[in-house]
């Protein structure tokens, strides 16, 4: 009987594992899928890549991205997605990674991409990395700021041009000014500064118009430039 219910036991305690191990596994699967569901409706791209630098996640952000299938990319180098320029950038900040755990620096930083077409376009791009059962994934949260830059230049640029002639308007004209006189002042040399005015000019605009006027700047700065 002892050794019956020994046996007994052994099986029980078998078949309760086997019940946990099936019962974890289930969890496991659907936390697996609320977790691809979630970063496949995410509109940035995300992308996870292994120590040896080779893409293992790619969602659908990803792809709308960088124009890449994700049976074009999976198994593929994650630099690909870097003009050439940026790929030995990316390779360090990959090495201080995998070295450190961590970046030394801004884990958001600015940087171009290659889409598949060869376009090159401004993304902000966040990396970290995590470790599951011995194996360490490089996270990179990627996304587009074309639009971003091109209107924080024509901000910049309305800062410091005339928007009529395109020539540098007063405030950088003096901003220029002043430091052409500190360093002719601490070198000791000379600069020159040319007026230039426009004869008649007042005739033109009670004439012809203030449209007239203006075309009349518009060809004397394309001319001066």
């Amino acid at each position: 009987k002892i050794e019956l219910l020994a046996r007994l036991r052994y099986h029980a305690r078998a078949y309760y594992n086997l019940l946990k191990n099936r019962e974890s596994h289930q969890i496991l699967k659907e936390k697996e899928l609320q977790f691809r569901i979630v970063t496949q409706s995410i509109q940035e791209a995300i992308v996870a890549s292994d120590l040896d630098g080779m893409i293992r996640f790619w969602n659908q952000g990803a792809a709308t991205l960088f124009g890449y299938g994700q049976d074009e990319v999976i198994g593929q180098k994650v630099d690909r997605l870097f003009p050439q320029s940026l790929s030995a950038e990316f390779k360090e900040s990959f090495k201080e990674l995998i070295a450190t755990g961590k970046l030394q620096k801004n884990d958001r930083r600015e940087w171009q991409g290659l889409r598949k077409d060869g376009q090159k376009f401004s993304m902000e791009i966040s990396i970290n990395s995590w470790s599951e059962e011995g194996k360490t994934l490089i996270a990179s949260v990627m996304r587009d700021i074309t639009q971003r830059k091109h209107e924080e230049e024509r901000i910049r640029y309305q800062a410091h041009y005339d928007l009529l002639t395109d020539l540098p308007n007063r405030n950088f004209f003096m901003q220029h000014l002043d430091e052409s006189i500190s360093l002719a002042y601490r070198q000791s040399v000379l600069f020159s500064l040319l007026f230039i005015d426009l004869d008649r000019f007042k005739w033109v605009n009670d004439t012809l118009g203030h449209d007239a006027g203006d075309l009349l700047l518009q060809e004397c700065a394309q001319r001066m430039q």
